[in-house]
């Protein structure tokens, strides 16, 4: 299993990624805008079509992204609560025993 910190570099790269794409595509967004009624509207049409096309990967990148955090998420809770598991093992191996020994305490109660 990757380290949190490995899963979070990887994330982060993915939305820089993306945050980079939204970019390019308002850009080409704010392009088209400027070609209205200067190009030819079948170019236009084929300009248009792209761009949705590319708002489309954007957005199938984006979903993908939002499932890879909820998974790596749960995977790091998963890790943390073993984590927590074997600490509570832990203790109890070094906790010396506070409670006596079940022939203690009938050793107590008969006298």
């Amino acid at each position: 299993m990757a380290t949190p910190s490995a899963i979070a570099k990887r994330t982060e790269k993915r939305q820089i990624e993306i945050l980079e794409a939204v970019k390019m595509l308002e850009a080409e967004v704010a392009e088209l805008k400027a070609d209205i009624g200067r190009t030819d509207e079948v170019e236009l049409k084929t300009e248009f079509d792209e761009t949705i096309d590319r708002t489309d990967e954007i957005l199938a990148a984006i979903r993908s992204t939002a499932l890879d955090v909820g998974q790596q998420t749960r995977q790091v809770s998963i890790a943390i609560g073993s984590m927590a598991d074997e600490l509570v093992n832990i203790k109890a191996e070094l906790k010396p025993d506070i409670a006596p020994s079940p022939a203690a305490a009938t050793r107590r109660t008969k006298k």
